[in-house]
């Protein structure tokens, strides 16, 4: 409480002498300005009652009164109102009695009588400075006491030789210190001896004005019930208004928890450098954040080569996206991963690991860290892989045994069978084997067995499996076939490879094998009886004279036989003069003239008579001969087109090319090639695709296409409205023509919607600028429609049928339309 200096003070005179008190208040009430309200008693029981019942700034106490003589009354009014400031009044000029007053707590004291008026109020404004004065000291004093006596830290008081003056209660309790009045011991005798030279160096400096304070750690003596061990002291000095050091002021805050866990992280951080397993800690985003040196040593990655990555630097590519997408997910759910991984160093060998991850969650339970511990077992796992492969293949070529083929079997017809596909089981025997290895010996025999295996896995495809049942037999399991003539290809070519001599003692030697072939699920479906029908077929295969083939099921043997022979016969057809192309006329709608010629492949088989496309183009497709037949019919026709163009300018060529070529590479070279060779221009050439190989690989085939019609040639659309008439197709792909399939034309005399279907795509493509052909026209009727609908050109039967070039010269020049 501070009291008012430039307000009315409420003042109280305890006098009893009436003159006195009318002079003094007189005296008072002389300054208006300052304003004094004067309250007067005229007793000390009187003035005690009326500081019960009201606030006084301050008192004028006379010390003879009725009831008081001398400073009796100064003490009762002290005892119960010690903060009201006091002025006392004495009749006497006695400077040991006013002394021994203000050592009671008067503020100030004055004989009455002497003195002038200004002297009266300046006694009794420096009376109540003075006791706001005392007042803020005791305040502040007070606080002190209760930040000291309160503090959450520790507090202490140090004289200029650092002994303990004063302990809180918080440095008392840590320090296990016995409260009371024994004096603290000396503040080093406390601490380690360790910091003592840092904290002398330190506090004498803070006393030679060196500085204004320090910080330091120090470590205290461990000793029963002290829970301090570390604390991390503050020191600042106190100084007298003369500059002259008074006390130190410490504040400790106890650090042992802190001190405690850098310890310990500390020694984990030993652990983490020291030992052999490589770790990796990344943030939330799984950005490497540390490596220990292990993961150096492992992986041959520099740390300053890892920090900032994606730990994927180190993935090897054996795994697939669902193998990391299950491992994130277990880590999401579980909190962490353990299995084996394959990684790559950086020098790019291929690591096998046992790896650890484990998310880190922060105190409020959000995911801050990963941290990977791994090991290199790739020494264990090779072990482990030559004990397996030594259990499962056979020493001397390497391939699987007799246990792992029956094993992979098993699974195989399981996948089939899961998904409804056919495999095949290939038994091979090699033919008079016995023979061979008495005559030449049996390190001969074990070679012979090694180049086979060689020449099998060769053969076949990479997931196809080749095995060594033991002595000369041999199987194989052919998965995801599409029929039985899959087999008897992979079988054919065995018998190939076998036709070439097999070099042993360093001359050539001739070896056959017999192969039976084993369908699932038409010949059985256990591994067991699976192979029991593909080894009755080699046996069979044995009995018809060894170096062949035979199915399990003797009509697929019959047809393999005659797919066979038809595969090598179409192979030498064009060299043997077999293959024939035929001509089939285009007729323009709008005067029945020939305005070109589709040319048509037709193979004159020795035994079967003349085929069509339809009956050997599959089989030509399949064994890639379709390269060399397209290439073939398309030198006869351009050279047949450009001869007759002599006389009938006008007449173009159209040549039917099958996905394979168009996507061919080297497609676009041949037909410059031979147009160059014949003199036919570009524009006189029209390439049919089929709506199918359109579908097929609709962008590949776009681009093929625009890569003919910037060469100058025309591009049509086959057989439109074969598969599914989508007449977006018009839209998207590059074509000149399009030419609508037989079916729908054959249909226009009885089915309403097949007319309304080819009026439509008539419609569209003149609005495209596309012509219009029709195909397989027979009648009059479907001529007429055709016409009236604006058709552009037609070609079937109604004209005529294909034929040979010298019977469709005459064509030229009639008009072939019905009249």
């Amino acid at each position: 409480m501070t009291f008012p200096l430039h307000t009315p003070i409420d003042l109280l005179l305890i006098e009893d002498t009436e003159a006195d008190a009318r002079l003094i208040q007189a005296i008072l009430l002389e300054d208006a300005p300052q304003g004094f309200h004067v309250v007067r008693a005229a007793s000390l029981g009187e003035g005690l009652r009326l500081l019960e019942s009201a606030a006084f700034d301050l008192v004028l106490l006379d010390l003879s009164l009725p009831d008081s003589q001398g400073l009796d009354g100064l003490a009762s009014l002290r005892a119960r109102h010690p903060l009201v400031p006091v002025v006392v009044l004495t009749g006497l000029a006695d400077d040991a009695l006013a002394l021994t007053a203000m050592q009671q707590g008067a503020q100030d004291y004055m004989v009455k009588g002497q003195g002038s008026n200004e002297l009266l109020r300046r006694s009794i404004r420096y009376a109540m400075e003075r006791s706001n004065a005392e007042r803020s000291l005791r305040r502040s004093e007070a606080t002190f006491r209760a930040v000291f006596e309160n503090a959450g830290l520790g507090i202490l008081l140090l004289d200029d030789q650092a002994r303990i003056l004063s302990l809180n209660p918080r440095l008392t309790e840590l320090l296990a210190q016995p409260a009371g009045k024994t004096p603290p011991p000396p503040l080093l005798a406390l601490v380690e001896e360790e910091n003592h030279p840092a904290f002398l160096r330190n506090f004498r400096r803070l006393l030679d004005g060196r500085m204004d304070g320090f910080s330091l750690e120090l470590r205290f003596l461990p000793q029963e019930g002290r829970v301090m061990r570390w604390g991390a002291a503050t020191v600042s000095l106190v100084r007298a208004p003369d500059g002259q050091p008074q006390f130190a002021v410490m504040m400790v805050e106890d650090i042992t928890a802190r001190k405690s866990l850098e310890e310990q992280l500390r020694l984990a951080a030993k652990v983490v450098e020291a030992t052999s397993e490589g770790i990796i800690i990344t943030d939330r985003e799984r950005r490497i954040i540390h490596v220990n040196p292990a993961f150096t040593r492992l992986t041959g990655y520099a740390p300053h080569e890892a920090l900032g990555a994606d730990p994927s630097l180190l993935s090897s590519g054996r795994h697939d996206q669902a193998f990391y997408d299950h491992l994130w997910q277990s880590i999401s759910e579980e909190g962490g991963w353990s299995g084996e991984i394959w990684n790559r160093r950086k020098d790019g060998q291929l690591i096998a690991e046992w790896l650890n991850i484990s998310a880190v969650r922060n105190d409020s339970g959000q995911l801050s860290n990963y941290v990977a511990v791994f090991s290199d077992i790739t020494r264990r796992k090779q072990d482990e892989e030559r004990l397996s492969h030594r259990a499962h293949h056979d020493p001397l070529t390497g391939l699987p045994n007799r246990a792992l083929f029956t094993e992979r079997l098993d699974h195989a017809i399981a996948r089939s069978m899961r998904n409804q596909l056919n495999l095949a089981v290939l038994f091979l025997d090699l033919d008079l084997f016995k023979q061979i290895n008495d005559s030449l010996g049996h390190l001969a025999g074990d070679t012979l067995l090694q180049q086979v295996a060689e020449r099998l896995t060769r053969t076949v495809r990479a997931e196809d499996t080749v095995a060594r049942l033991g002595g000369d037999e041999f199987t194989l399991i052919l998965e995801d076939i599409g029929d039985f003539r899959d087999a008897a290809k992979v079988a054919q070519k065995i018998l190939e490879q076998f036709a070439i001599p097999f070099p042993l003692n360093g001359q050539p030697c001739q070896v056959s094998t017999s192969i039976g072939i084993g369908l699932y699920p038409k010949d059985a479906t256990t591994p067991e009886t699976l192979l029991h029908a593909a080894d009755e077929a080699m046996y069979a295969a044995k009995k018809q004279g060894r170096d062949s083939f035979r199915f399990a099921s003797a009509d697929l043997s019959e047809q393999a036989f005659e797919h066979n022979a038809l595969e090598q016969a179409l192979a030498r057809a064009v060299d043997n003069g077999q293959m024939q192309v035929y001509y089939q006329p285009m007729i323009d709608l709008t005067d029945g003239r020939v305005m070109g010629a589709e040319a048509l492949l037709r193979w004159q088989h020795p035994e079967i008579g003349l085929m069509a496309p339809r009956q050997f183009l599959p089989l030509a497709t399949e064994t890639g001969l379709i390269r060399p037949l397209g290439r073939w019919i398309m030198d006869q026709a351009f050279g047949q087109a450009a001869q007759w163009r002599q006389s009938h300018p006008g007449l173009h060529i159209a040549i039917n090319v099958s996905r394979t070529e168009l996507l061919d590479q080297g497609f676009l070279a041949r037909v410059e090639e031979l147009l160059a060779r014949h003199g036919l221009p570009p524009a006189a050439v029209e390439i049919d695709i089929s709506e199918s190989v359109a579908l097929e690989a609709l962008p590949a085939t776009v681009t093929a296409l625009e890569a003919l019609r910037l060469l100058g040639l025309h591009v049509a659309l086959d057989d439109f409205g074969t598969d599914h008439t989508d007449f977006r197709l018009l839209h998207s792909l590059p074509v000149d023509v399009v030419k609508i399939a037989p079916a729908h034309i054959r249909a226009l005399n009885h089915s309403g919607d097949q007319a309304r279907l080819v009026r439509s795509a008539i419609a569209m493509a003149r609005d495209l600028n596309i012509r219009v052909l029709a195909k397989a026209v027979e009648t009059s009727a479907q001529f007429t429609f055709l016409q009236n609908r604006h058709c552009h050109g037609a070609q079937g039967f109604l004209f005529s049928r294909p034929v040979p070039a010298g019977e469709f010269a005459p064509l030229l020049d009639r008009i072939l339309a019905p009249k």
